[in-house]
């Protein structure tokens, strides 16, 4: 919806139509608008891109790209994540911060990141595939530019 009026979508799923690159194309459209329009009056926008569940169609190309890379757990892939960053400078001195959700501030004590060790072995089988079906989602976001 746009200004409580329903758009209709370009392209079905088939034809490989996404909602997030639909809704990110919609938010750069506005903030051009805007720009364009109003450069000094201030503005807000509430963009929400789509929640991926793994019930989504996904592209099976990136599903075999990322097949066992995420077996050893996100533990395992924050630290090594971390450490690309500080070679490359991106964030010398930092740490990496402990799970969010943390358990002591998480609303709802189910809602907390458990560390890896303590997951069962179904669940972490669960886990590391929601991590390899992820870029293979059609509602993946994809960085655009708003210049």
């Amino acid at each position: 919806m746009k200004d409580n009026h329903f758009i209709e979508p370009p392209a079905s799923p088939e034809q490989g139509y996404h909602l997030s690159k639909d809704l990110a194309d919609q938010a750069i459209t506005m903030i051009r608008n805007q720009k364009s329009s109003s450069p000094s009056k201030p503005w807000f926008m509430f963009y929400n891109p789509v929640p991926i569940t793994p019930r989504t169609t996904r592209r099976r190309k990136y599903i075999d790209k990322y097949k066992g890379k995420f077996d050893d757990g996100y533990d395992a892939y924050r630290t090594w994540v971390l450490a690309r960053m500080m070679k490359r400078a991106c964030c010398r001195g930092h740490q990496a911060h402990a799970h969010q959700p943390a358990a002591e501030v998480a609303g709802e004590p189910g809602d907390a990141v458990r560390p890896w060790n303590t997951l069962s072995a179904d669940e972490k089988k669960l886990f590391s595939r929601h991590a390899e079906v992820w870029p293979g989602s059609p509602n993946t976001p994809t960085c655009r530019s708003a210049a």
